[in-house]
């Protein structure tokens, strides 16, 4: 509620000839109005979404995509339709999370703490919902790139940076287990990053710098990676 003081002290400038007087003393009160509209807004929303089942037509909900349900053609890679969609579900709930944290931003800083840790709840909420979508994205993609399964043979294409280190560091573990002497990455070189800039490739091979495992390039090609098991240093 908007102390009775603002509206008293807004009542004795109505007739004050500087109308940036009513607008200084106005702003904030607009401002806790909005944000606690806001917080209705996002928890009716939520609401309304889990009781009448209401679903995005690109999302793909949470759950409906397990190991165990994958079709055959999911499994060989042949539904792009499905981690694509994946993506863009994962790309909305970031949007969101990342709207409700610029509201808690401005609600702390009007000093409506509970509509701040409300924001902050729900933002959390969207975040961890974007990175489950991308987590089942990021499997079915690397299914899709790596048919057979080999352990020294990493094909990383269609991957986030963060997730082709840890599908990299994945492999590199069960090939030293399995007895292998080296490992091959398939970062690529760039060609569909964004400006042709790759980001795996050095990422990479900056980590594997990192954890001691000898590397180069591969002499047919650069967007393949050689790494040397037999050597590792300690990092």
């Amino acid at each position: 509620m908007v102390d009775e003081h603002v509206f008293t002290h807004v009542a004795s400038l109505r007739n004050d000839a500087d109308p940036f007087a009513l607008v200084t003393i106005l702003s904030p009160v607009y401002s806790m109005l909005f944000i606690r509209l806001a917080v209705i807004g996002v928890v009716a929303t939520a609401f309304i979404d889990t009781a009448l089942g209401v679903r995005d037509n690109n999302r793909v909900p949470l759950g409906e995509i397990s190991k165990n349900k994958l079709t055959r053609r999911d499994n060989v890679g042949g539904n792009n339709n499905v981690p694509k969609s994946l993506r863009d579900s994962a790309r909305k709930e970031g949007k969101l999370a990342n709207q409700l944290k610029k509201n808690a931003k401005v609600a702390r800083r009007l000093q409506e703490n509970a509509s701040a840790k409300k924001l902050s709840h729900e933002a959390h909420k969207h975040e961890t919902k974007k990175n489950q979508f991308n987590k089942q994205a990021s499997e079915l993609i690397y299914k899709k790139y790596n048919p057979g399964n080999r352990p020294d043979l990493i094909n990383l294409h269609g991957l986030h940076t963060d997730e082709a280190i840890k599908f990299t560091e994945a492999a590199i573990k069960a090939a030293r287990q399995s007895g292998k002497n080296e490992v091959k990455l398939i970062p690529g070189w760039g060609k569909h990053s964004k400006d042709g800039v790759a980001k795996i490739n050095p990422a990479v091979q900056e980590w594997l710098k990192r954890n001691g495992y000898p590397s180069k390039l591969h002499h047919n090609n650069d967007g393949m990676i050689v790494v040397d098991l037999r050597n590792k240093k300690n990092a």
